[in-house]
């Protein structure tokens, strides 16, 4: 029978970039042997840039009143 589990996240989300996450999990009315299972059903590419250039904003309306320009960085 099932009894119902008790879990202390609303959404449980399983990051393999991030530290190992707790998750708390207790049955409601009778103790319950649990077998955890991980479904992949979204995956995330994260995007790396081949190429960085730093470059300096052309007109003087980008300069800070100290005198330090505005700098542009463009990843490729």
């Amino acid at each position: 029978m099932f009894h119902g589990v008790k879990v202390n996240q609303e959404e449980i989300v399983l990051d393999g970039s991030e530290a190992p996450v707790r998750i708390n999990a207790e049955a409601l009315l009778a103790s319950k042997r649990l077998a955890p299972l991980a479904i992949l059903n979204k995956i995330r590419i994260p995007y790396r840039p081949t190429d960085a250039k730093i470059s300096a904003l052309t007109t003087d309306r980008d300069k800070l009143p100290s005198g330090k320009q505005i700098l542009a960085l463009t990843l490729t």
